[in-house]
């Protein structure tokens, strides 16, 4: 718990890194504790979905220049508060629907099921099937890359700090 705490301290100097730190270190000491065990025995996607909602809940933390922002923006993503001014068409665009759609895809273990149908004779772990699997991974970092290098001036994130 420590080890977070001191982490989200070494982020920025906010209580909004504190408790980004906190919350990771909180979710691991209850791992630790026995949840763990419950976590191996779901079923995978569970376990994927349960990895994805503690990032996405943690990050919002990590993200946000204010506490009250942060409380804010999870009481509207639990559907309790009115989410004002904010809509999700400002934030749903055809490049967000397909980083989604690829982030949804790519997220499973897909690689060698893709690079087996691309080319059917590969031996699995064979050199030509690693090497399949190293491009799909490769083209997917440089439209990653495009991507980024696309958009607006985004400063460095500890440029904040």
């Amino acid at each position: 718990m420590i080890v977070f705490l001191l982490t989200g301290l070494w982020h920025g100097a906010s209580w909004n890194f504190v408790i980004w730190g906190g919350l990771f270190g909180l979710f691991l000491v209850i791992e630790r504790l026995g949840f763990d065990r419950l976590l191996k025995a779901a079923w995978t996607p569970v376990q994927h979905l349960y990895l994805i909602l503690i990032y996405l809940l943690t990050l919002i933390f990590f993200r946000v220049a204010e506490f009250s922002d942060a409380t804010t923006l999870l009481a509207i993503m639990l559907g309790v508060a009115d989410q004002g001014s904010l809509s999700w068409q400002e934030f749903y665009t055809r490049g967000a629907a397909i980083t989604l759609i690829l982030g949804v895809i790519l997220s499973i273990p897909i690689y060698p099921w893709l690079c087996t149908r691309i080319v059917p004779l590969l031996r699995y772990h064979s050199p030509q099937h690693l090497l399949c699997q190293f491009s799909l991974i490769f083209g997917l970092f440089l439209i990653t890359v495009m991507g980024i290098a696309s958009n607006a001036y985004t400063p460095f994130i500890y440029f904040r700090f």
